[in-house]
């Protein structure tokens, strides 16, 4: 981006937000956003670079209010960047807001349905929720993936352009009383490819459920959960099946199609003030799956009891968690894999000045097939341990706190065991001071050991942090610098300083500007090349 571009940009900023906040005296329309647009320039010796050697990043949003009723929020974003690192892309969407009952969308949004159905695709296209009173209903439509032709010399597998529109109709909200009935569907098409990927077939997926939530007696008791049914072809290309099936009208049966469900229930106990308990399980059959959320595992049931203690007038809060998941829900594989998670977390206040965390974990999974070298046993524990004290000292407001960190695995495996056991250590002790300058100091040591059966590592680092305000505190300054001595099979050193920089205009915004040095220099008899890296920051942000 050139200084003459760069230039006009900020005019414009500026010649746009005068214009609004001359717009925005009408009582009957009101406006407000930002702009925040940042450059930054990378450079590295001796090894090979790691980051792109510039790059540009834009972001506007803007949200119009008329008659404090309806709220149009905009927004648009744009990135530079090469091949390998990122992508430069455009997004553009609307979602204007009326009173507590309307949203329409337009362009890209987000939304969600029930935590079976659809939630976590990005959809460009357009949608609407209703809220009146008590009652729910939402339309939406969009498209979640675009075509992407196959590049097998860039190593781009391809991806068909996925359509996909569903809803809700119900009563109530989900933190009270409710009854929802949901439904989502989502279908590639092949046509828009050229050329068809290799080991990428076109799907399509239909999803219904029911989600439900009852409070009882003032929330003493709660009960939530859904039940929820999936339709899914693995690939449309495939022959479709004789005669009308379950949902024909809105899913075509083929002979890769599959039809599962899942199910999640909640409860939720609150017998006194200072102790709640809640239960929940979760059963996703092996062939149910949702596109909404293509990241959940199927296969697959799981429960939870996590109670919770507020004693001594909230000067000790304790927290449990155990339960299990397990998969082969049918039988039909050669082993049944269970996992076991149980964790305590406690917060213990003694004097208003001193206190204690501490939290532990303990992670099991066992797998025992009829064959025992491939059987999987292994425990993964961590725990924590942070006291904390605060007190007044040199002037200043003094805080320290001491961490001591452990994570532990063994592996129970009869071949692998002797390869796969783990143990890593580590005390971090940092001391912190905030002076009436505005003037604050952070001094800080950390220790870590790691041990595999054939390597150790240790590393230490020793840090300081300085912040300071200028100026009637228009300028804002921060110092980091740090050392680090890494031992594994040769003793490396590492140096890194940082420092940032904030100077404000009020209402005319603000300049950043970020320097980061990175120097790594390897010991005698390590094979590896010392290298630097330095990486700026040079960024301008404005409110209006």
């Amino acid at each position: 981006m050139s200084a003459r571009t760069t230039a006009s940009s900020l005019l414009l900023v500026l010649m746009l937000s005068a214009s609004i906040d001359a717009f925005s005296q009408s009582s009957a329309v009101q406006a407000g956003g930002s702009l925040n647009l940042s450059s930054e320039f990378y450079s590295a010796r001796g090894v090979a670079a790691r980051r792109p050697s510039n790059t540009y990043r834009g972001l506007f949003q803007l949200n119009v209010t008329f008659f404090d009723q309806i709220q149009l929020p905009f927004e648009a974003f744009y990135a530079s960047g090469q091949t390998g690192f990122r992508q430069p892309f455009n997004q553009f969407g609307v979602s204007p807001r009326y009173e507590d009952w309307l949203v329409v969308h337009a362009g890209y949004y987000s939304a969600r349905l029930s935590d079976l159905s659809f939630g976590d695709a990005r959809l460009l296209g357009a949608g609407i929720e209703l809220t009146p009173g008590p009652f729910r209903f939402s339309a939406l439509y969009g498209r979640s993936d675009a075509a992407i032709q196959p590049d097998l010399l860039q190593g781009i597998p391809g991806t068909y352009r996925r359509t996909m529109w569903g809803g809700k109709v119900g009563y109530g909200g989900e933190d009270q009383l409710h009854l929802h009935l949901n439904f989502w569907h989502a279908i590639d098409d092949t046509t828009s490819l050229s050329l068809a990927p290799a080991g990428v077939a076109p799907q399509e997926n239909f999803v219904t459920s029911v989600s439900f939530g009852v409070p009882i007696e003032g929330n003493l008791l709660t009960v939530g959960g859904e039940v929820a049914g999936s339709l899914h072809s693995n690939d449309i290309r495939s022959p479709e099946v004789q005669g009308k099936g379950i949902g024909h009208a809105l899913f075509v049966h083929r002979t890769s199609s599959q039809l599962d469900a899942a199910a999640k229930l909640s409860v939720g106990v609150t017998p006194a003030p200072f102790v709640s308990v809640r239960l929940t399980t979760r059963w996703v059959g092996p062939g149910f799956l949702s596109l909404g959320y293509p990241q959940t595992p199927s296969d697959m049931f799981e429960w939870t009891a996590a109670p919770s203690f507020r004693l001594l007038d909230n000067a000790l809060m304790i927290r449990l968690s155990f339960g299990q998941r397990q998969n082969n829900l049918r039988s039909n594989k050669q082993s049944t894999t269970r996992r076991t998670l149980w964790s305590l977390a406690t917060s213990a206040r003694v004097t208003n000045e001193f206190a204690v965390d501490f939290q532990y974990t303990n992670y099991g999974l066992r797998s025992a097939p009829k064959n025992d070298t491939l059987r999987i046993e292994n425990i993964s524990q961590s725990l924590n341990i942070t006291p904390r004290y605060m007190f007044e000292a040199f002037g200043g407001a003094s805080t320290l706190v001491v961490t001591y960190s452990l994570q532990d695995t063994e592996d129970k495996n009869v071949i692998t065991s002797s390869l796969n056991r783990n143990n890593t250590q580590s005390v971090m002790g940092a001391w912190s001071v905030a002076f009436p300058t505005t003037l604050s100091l952070t001094t800080s040591i950390l220790q870590t050991t790691s041990k595999l059966p054939t390597l150790s590592t240790s590393i230490v680092n020793v840090s300081e942090t300085a912040s300071h305000q200028f100026f009637d505190s228009a300028l804002s300054a921060s110092l980091n610098a740090g050392f680090s001595r890494i031992s594994v099979l040769s003793r490396d050193d590492q140096f890194a300083f940082s420092v940032n920089l904030t100077y404000g205009f009020g209402a005319y915004g603000s300049v950043g500007f970020a320097l980061y040095n990175n120097k790594y220099t390897y010991g005698a008899g390590s094979a590896g090349a010392s290298f630097s890296e330095i990486q700026g920051t040079l960024s301008y942000s404005i409110g209006f």
